[in-house]
């Protein structure tokens, strides 16, 4: 059997690598962006290529291998940045739209396996971004474009809106890109208005012409030849703008018509010429070359040709054959068209109109052959008569113009005619009367009219005219003036009368009516009556029914009375009327009368001033009366003395009986009753006010007003400046007067022994402070207090006003030690506090009849939960002397009225403490360190006792306890007494069972330890709080009751009231709401005691 045997191992083979790869583009092919314009050196793209040989990676080498342009761009052979190499200008690349293309070259720097370096190419497009910097320019494209700025061409004249103007080859190119490349074009120069450009906006490039835009501005006679300059202006930039003039030759067109040189032509010829009687020569002219003396001259219609005739060459025009029948009176006007017709059978036209000029050859005719007319008599009538005749030759010539005459007769000369218009009027007036009464008022003219032709030619007509009664005469008063007189207030009163008459002799013509004009017309009437006699008519006067004359507001009228007949005619009269007063004005007193009066005047006479009423009568006499006085100073106005009279003259006088005083009150209304007792008719009498001002004089001292009871200050700690009192004055006077000084006189020490002691002025009053009456002021110590003088300063003030007059006034100050300063605590808030501090204070002062001054009210920040504050106080009588805290804890808790004890209670009062002396704290650091090291053994030594007393009381209360439950089962059995035993005490639930039971436990008494006083025991409970109960009201009267401790050997034994007990009962008096508590802080026992 053959065997193999093998074995293998691991092989690891190493791949190196060789430099046999070219360089690979990681960003190539691409594209990038330049602005023209850019920096040299500026980057544009960076180039990355990569080696891809693995382990043999060689640095590459790049650069630009060629460049569609080249100069412009370089490449940075080490990094690949390509940046600007020079100045770019897109504009010298638009053959290829801007875009440059660069073959860069990645060359590796180390030879490869070939010997030779790697490399490899790639193209990236750098685009040139276009910036506006090329301005629009022209060129001339006719063959090839050329740079111009001067074009020639041409057009007909009066060619058709929008043809162009010929022979131009006009190009304007932007050479920037898109919106930089946008230009607008306009025309400017002199005949810009006659041409438009087209296109008016362009992008990079536009043919632009010129066309034509108002043919009748373009006028080969007019002008031969037109400019106008084309403006291209860059529409994003203004600044880049060409022109280009532009020079239009006119090509003369025979398009004109013969022009006459009027279009009308008005021709006169006289009536019935001869045939060829040459009238007017009219030519036309034609701006056109070839039509100069070439024009045909025709008349049309042809039918115009029998009358009138034209020369075709000449223009003339002439009376035709039929001459004679040319009558301007049948027909004086011929119409007829001239035209002229040039070699292009343009024509042109002018109007004639051939007027017939007149010959008299026609006689005049009257309108009517007879004229019937009325005229009434009298001055100031109008008479006008229009004689009319016509004459049919041509008007407004000497053969139509007519002179009219009258031929002389009777009545001739009381009328006149116009020779020239006929117009026939009367001469003065006519009267009726002054004419035959057989004639019944008729009057007969001969009115004749002739031409002013040669020869003349006339006519007659007969005018006959009525003459008619009229009104011609008008009313005359008797007199031209009246005065009459009437008493006021009469309503309807007859006042007197007017007389007129009017010459007329019919009714109708003489009747009169009279009316009032001017300032009289609302206050009276007038009425016409008939006088006898023939004497005319009356006119009544009267005042109006509604209306009463008052003197005392108008006493006269004149006015005008005025008298008309039918038709108007009138004549006036001026009427006086004078109203006679009657006494009917009720007197009056002016509003706002003052009078002016000093307090305590005494004046010789009393008069003070004097009331002058008001009444509008004529004759009247006026009393006064003093009705009643006002004194707005009181609340019901009523005076509380008469000061002022008034007598019946009006004199105001001062009441000797009384004293006038400004400080009573400073202002008196007087109501005053004046009356006119010569009154006829109405109210003879009126109330009104005169008001008294009293002025104040200072006749006042000023006088204190007590700020409060007593002052005190705290003598220890008051220095320069402190305030230690207040003062307050008032004076009753006003103003100037009122104004008041406070000033220390004098200062004295009164000590408690009442020995009295100088100390100088040491007190200063200060921050004077006046309102209105009163003036109050601080007094301030001018210096340290004495620290060891105990009693009282006396202060003598005085104030003094402006006059001088003054007063004093001793102000006490009292000085207290700070051994009265009470600390009273408050289970509250400082803001509660403050809330109800006035019912607090009243409270603290009507249990202790002091006066209270609350010094400070701070919080407790050790107790913050509870809500506690300390206010310290002082208590002082008014004579000074102060309360210990003692003593006000006695007065509050032992006060029979216990109204202020509850106020303060609900008010969170909780204890009444002594405050310490803050000096008596600073003693030396080697006395607080001894006082610490035997504080320390003291607490030892305590804690070890106390630790040995419980000890041997718990041992006793077992042994006792045991004996107990013995003596409680024989107590059973022999007194036949039952009831469950209450488990771990001797104590049982009925009555009687145990000696202990129905006993009222009160923590003031012994606690059953007969080794030890029990009064150790309740000071440390107490001052589990810092305070000791102080409330006796509430404990239980029943007497105490003495469990005494048993012998060792003794068989029964009772044991005391547990400690556990004590505390509960404690708790429940000092928790319950019924039975608040009054404590003291007692500094001597603290918590350590326990």
């Amino acid at each position: 059997m053959n065997y193999v045997q093998s074995s293998w191992v691991f092989v690891l083979i190493t791949v190196e690598d060789i430099p046999d790869l070219d360089p690979q583009f990681t960003n190539l092919p691409n594209s990038a962006r330049v602005e023209e314009g850019t920096p040299v050196a500026t980057s544009v793209f960076r180039v990355n290529a990569r080696d891809p040989d693995m382990g043999v990676n060689s640095p590459i080498e790049y650069s630009i291998k060629s460049a569609s342009v080249n100069g412009l761009f370089q490449i940075s052979p080490d990094s690949g940045v390509i940046s600007v190499l020079s100045e770019l200008d897109r504009e010298q690349h638009l053959d290829n739209d801007g875009v440059i293309t660069l073959q860069i070259e990645a060359k590796e720097t180390k030879m490869n396996v070939d010997g030779i370096n790697a490399a490899a190419t790639s193209e990236i497009q750098i685009t040139i971004g276009d910036k506006n910097d090329e301005k629009p320019t022209f060129y001339d494209c006719t063959d090839s474009c050329v740079l111009q700025s001067v074009f020639n061409g041409n057009i007909d004249e009066h060619s058709a809106v929008g043809l162009p103007v010929l022979g131009l080859h006009i190009t304007v190119e932007d050479k920037d890109k898109g919106e930089n490349s946008t230009f607008d074009l306009s025309l400017d120069g002199p005949d810009k208005d006659a041409f438009s450009v087209v296109p008016n906006r362009a992008v990079s490039r536009a043919n632009v012409q010129v066309h034509m835009k108002s043919p009748t501005d373009v006028d080969f006679e007019e002008k031969e030849s037109m400019t106008v300059t084309i403006i291209a202006v860059d529409s994003k930039d203004n600044t880049f703008s060409s022109s280009a003039t532009v020079n239009i030759a006119i090509n003369d067109v025979n398009d004109n018509s013969p022009r006459f040189e009027k279009e009308t032509y008005n021709l006169e010829v006289a009536e019935h010429s001869p045939e060829g009687t040459p009238i007017l020569r009219i030519t036309a002219t034609d701006p056109d070359r070839e039509d100069a003396g070439n024009i045909v001259y025709k008349l049309l219609p042809e039918s115009m040709y029998k009358y009138f005739t034209v020369d075709p060459n000449t223009g003339e025009v002439k009376v035709g054959e039929d001459g004679a029948l040319l009558d301007r009176e049948g027909r004086s006007f011929y119409p007829a068209t001239l035209q002229a017709k040039d070699k292009a059978n343009n024509t042109g036209t002018a109007i004639l109109e051939i007027t017939l000029t007149d010959i008299n050859d026609k006689r005049p005719r009257m309108a009517r052959p007879t004229y019937k007319e009325f005229v009434e008599e009298g001055p100031g009538v109008k008479f006008e008569v229009e004689i009319q005749a016509f004459d049919d030759d041509e008007p407004d010539t000497p053969n139509s113009e007519i002179v009219y005459a009258i031929v002389p007769g009777p009545f001739s000369d009381n009328f006149t005619i116009d020779a020239n218009t006929g117009l026939l009027k009367m001469n003065g007036f006519l009267d009726r009367e002054a004419i035959d009464p057989e004639l019944n008022g008729l009057i007969e003219l001969n009115v004749t009219a002739f031409d002013k032709g040669e020869p003349p030619l006339g006519t007659w007509a007969i005018v006959e005219i009525t003459v008619q009664d009229i009104n011609d005469n008008k009313p005359h008063f008797q007199r031209k003036e009246y005065n009459f007189t009437v008493k006021e207030r009469e309503q309807g009163a007859y006042i007197n009368s007017v007389l007129a008459k009017d010459s007329d002799q019919t009714e109708t013509n003489n009747r009169i009516s009279f009316s009032i004009r001017g300032g009289g017309d609302s206050s009276f009437s007038v009425r016409s009556f008939l006088a006898p006699d023939d004497m005319g008519y009356w006119g009544n006067i009267s005042v109006d029914q509604d209306i009463e004359l008052d003197y005392e507001t108008r006493k006269s009228y004149s006015f005008t009375v005025e008298a008309v007949d039918t038709d108007r005619n009138s004549d006036e009269a001026r009427v006086n009327v004078t109203v006679l007063d009657v006494n009917d004005e009720t007197p009056t007193l002016k509003a706002g009368i003052v009078i002016v009066v000093k307090e305590n005047t005494t004046i010789e006479g009393g008069v003070i001033g004097k009331i002058v009423g008001k009444d509008e009568d004529t004759k009247h006499e006026l009393e006064y009366e003093l009705v009643s006085s006002e004194c707005p100073c009181f609340k019901d106005g009523v005076c509380k003395e008469e000061w002022f009279l008034v007598e019946p003259t009006g004199d105001v006088k001062i009441n000797p009986e009384y004293d006038i005083d400004y400080e009573a009150c400073h202002e008196v209304i007087l109501h005053v009753k004046v009356t006119d007792i010569l009154t006829e008719v109405g109210k003879n009498s009126s109330e009104g006010e005169v008001t008294v001002k009293i002025e104040d004089i200072n006749d006042n001292a000023p006088k204190f007003i007590p700020v409060q009871p007593n002052f005190v200050v705290l003598a220890e700690s008051t220095t320069k400046g402190t305030s230690v009192a207040k003062v307050s004055a008032t004076d009753y006077d006003s103003g100037e007067n009122a104004l008041m000084t406070f000033k220390v006189l004098a200062v004295k020490f009164i000590h408690n022994n009442n020995q009295t002691e100088d100390p100088g002025i040491i007190f200063i009053v200060e921050d004077q402070t006046q309102t209105s009456r009163n003036c109050s002021g601080t007094i301030n110590s001018l210096q340290s207090l004495e620290r060891n003088w105990k009693g009282q300063y006396v202060i003598t003030v005085e104030v003094e006003d402006n006059g001088g007059l003054s007063s004093t006034s001793e102000v006490v100050v009292f000085t207290v030690d700070q051994s009265f300063r009470v600390s009273l605590l408050f289970t509250s808030t400082v803001e509660a506090f403050n809330a109800n501090q006035e019912t607090i204070k009243w409270a603290l002062e009507s249990a202790t009849g002091t006066t209270v001054h609350i010094m400070s009210i701070e919080g407790n920040p050790a107790q913050r939960a509870q809500k506690k504050i300390t206010v310290v106080a002082y208590f002082i009588y008014p004579n000074g002397t102060a309360l210990s805290h003692g003593t006000v804890l006695n007065m509050v808790n032992g006060n029979p009225n216990t109204e202020f004890r509850d106020v303060l209670f609900a008010n969170g009062l909780s204890g009444v403490h002594t405050v310490i002396d803050e000096t008596a704290k600073e003693v030396d650091m080697e006395l607080y360190i001894s006082l610490a090291v035997v504080g320390t053994l003291m607490i030892l030594v305590i804690v070890l006792t106390t630790l040995l007393v419980f000890m041997r009381r718990n041992y006793q209360r077992k042994l006792k306890a045991s004996k107990a439950m013995n003596s409680a089962t024989m107590a059973i059995e022999d007194n036949q007494k039952s009831g469950p035993v209450v488990p771990g005490t001797n104590k049982y639930t009925m009555e009687g069972a145990n000696p202990v039971l129905n006993l009222n436990i009160d923590t003031a008494t012994d606690l059953g330890f007969d080794e030890d006083n029990s009064n150790g025991d309740r000071s440390s409970i107490n001052s589990l709080d810092d305070n000791i109960d102080m409330n006796m009201s509430d404990r239980d009267t029943m007497p105490m009751m003495v469990i005494e401790e048993e012998d060792e050997d003794e068989q029964h034994y009772y044991e005391p009231t547990s400690m556990e007990a004590v505390l509960a009962g404690r708790g429940r008096k000092k928790g319950g709401s019924n039975s608040p508590s009054l404590t003291f802080d007692n500094p001597a026992l603290s918590t350590t005691d326990l």
